[in-house]
C-alpha cells in the first residue's frame, strides 16, 4: 500500500526569525549593516562596541521585517521587499540560481569580503552539504571563487530553518521499515530539499539513494523518485506553485498544511492504485479531512504519532525492546 506523508513529519522546523538572525549575523560579522546607509550613519555617533551592538540589534529587526513582514517586536504587518523575494522563491517563481543572485545583490559585501582560509577550507571539506558548491572539485578553485563562497554562506543561513532531532530519525526509520512505496509531500524549496536529502543519505546508508537528481524549480508536477528499496518519491510544492506563504499562515492564525498537494498526489497515484489501498500520514487536520473526502478510508488516515509509534515487545525478564 503506497504511503503519502508530509515531509515535515521527518524534519523539525525552527522559527523564521532564526533565518533573519543568521542573515543579520552574517552582515554584522563582515562589518556591514543590512540597514540603508542613511539609517546606520547615526549609530556611529555612539562609537565603539556599543555602536556595533546596536547595529546587530537593528540589523536583526530590519532583516526580520524584510523576511516576515513584521518588526522585531512583531508589531507591523506590511511585508518587506526581501520577504516578497523569499515568497517568490518558495512559490517556484524564481530558480535557485536567480534567488541566490538576488540575495547577493542585497548583500553585495559578500562578493568583496576577504575570507579566512579556515572558512574556505571548512566549506570545501563539507561541500557535499551545499547545492551551491556541487560543481567545486578543487580547493584552489574555491579560494578564487567569491561568488561560490557567498552563495554557500547564503545557503547556510537560508537552511538554518531546517533541523533534525531524534524523533525525526525514529519516525523515518519506522516509515522505511514498512517496505512500501513512499510519497513525501514537500511544502519547501530546492535549497531546503537538498539539505534534507543530504541528511537522509548520511543517516540511512542502506537505502539506494539516487545521486543524479533534478529537484530544480520547473513546471514538472510528476513526483520525483529519489531512492529505491523502498521507492521514495518527492512531491515538490514549488513545482506546483502551491506553497502556503507565511503571510497566509499569519492571516489564518493556524498552519493549515497542504491539502491541495495531497489531492494532486492522490490523483497521480489513483492511476495505479485504488484510493482504499492508499495510506495517508499528516500532522495537519485539513490534509486528513481532504483525503477522506476524496475517497481514502478513514482507517487508512493517520497522524504521525498513530502511524509511526514504536512498538514495544517483552524480552527476557520483563525488559522492553523497540521494534
Amino acid at each position: 500500500m503506497p504511503i503519502i506523508a508530509n515531509l515535515s513529519v521527518f524534519n523539525s522546523l525552527t522559527a523564521n526569525m532564526w533565518v533573519a538572525r543568521e542573515f543579520a549575523n552574517l552582515s554584522n560579522y563582515y562589518n556591514y549593516s543590512c540597514l540603508p546607509k542613511t539609517d546606520t550613519a547615526t549609530l556611529f555617533y555612539y562609537g565603539g562596541n556599543f555602536a556595533s551592538y546596536m547595529r546587530l540589534i537593528l540589523d536583526y529587526a530590519y532583516v526580520g521585517y524584510q523576511y516576515t513582514g513584521t518588526s522585531f517586536f512583531g508589531c507591523c504587518s506590511v511585508g518587506g521587499e526581501a520577504g516578497r523575494l523569499f515568497d517568490q522563491y518558495k512559490l517556484g517563481q524564481l530558480g535557485t540560481e536567480q534567488f541566490l543572485a538576488n540575495i547577493r545583490a542585497k548583500l553585495s559585501f559578500l562578493e568583496e569580503a576577504e575570507y579566512e582560509p579556515d572558512l574556505i577550507a571548512d566549506l570545501y571539506e563539507h561541500r557535499s552539504e551545499y547545492l551551491s558548491l556541487k560543481d567545486i572539485t578543487k580547493l584552489e578553485d574555491l579560494k578564487t571563487n567569491k561568488i561560490a563562497i557567498a552563495n554557500a554562506l547564503i545557503e547556510k543561513a537560508w537552511n538554518v530553518k531546517i533541523d533534525f532531532n531524534e524523533t525525526c530519525l525514529q519516525r523515518m526509520q519506522l516509515l522505511l521499515s514498512k517496505g512500501e512505496d513512499i510519497y513525501l509531500v514537500s511544502n519547501s524549496n530546492e535549497l531546503n530539499i537538498y539539505k534534507i536529502l543530504h541528511w537522509y543519505k548520511q543517516q540511512f546508508k542502506t537505502i539506494n539513494w539516487f545521486d543524479k537528481l533534478d529537484i530544480s524549480h520547473c513546471s514538472d508536477e510528476k513526483p520525483v523518485q529519489v531512492a529505491a528499496n523502498p521507492n521514495i518519491y518527492l512531491c515538490l510544492s514549488y513545482r506546483f506553485n502551491s506553497y502556503k506563504t507565511d503571510a497566509q499562515n499569519r492571516q489564518s492564525g493556524v498552519l493549515q498544511g497542504t491539502p491541495n498537494l495531497f489531492e494532486k498526489n492522490l490523483n497521480y497515484l489513483s492511476k495505479f492504485d485504488k484510493e482504499e489501498d492508499i495510506i495517508v500520514v499528516s500532522q495537519w487536520r485539513p490534509d486528513r479531512e481532504t483525503m477522506e473526502k476524496l475517497g481514502v478510508p478513514a482507517k487508512n488516515i493517520f497522524t504521525p504519532d498513530d502511524y509511526l509509534k514504536p512498538k514495544l515487545t517483552a524480552i527476557n525478564s520483563g525488559g522492553l525492546k523497540l521494534v
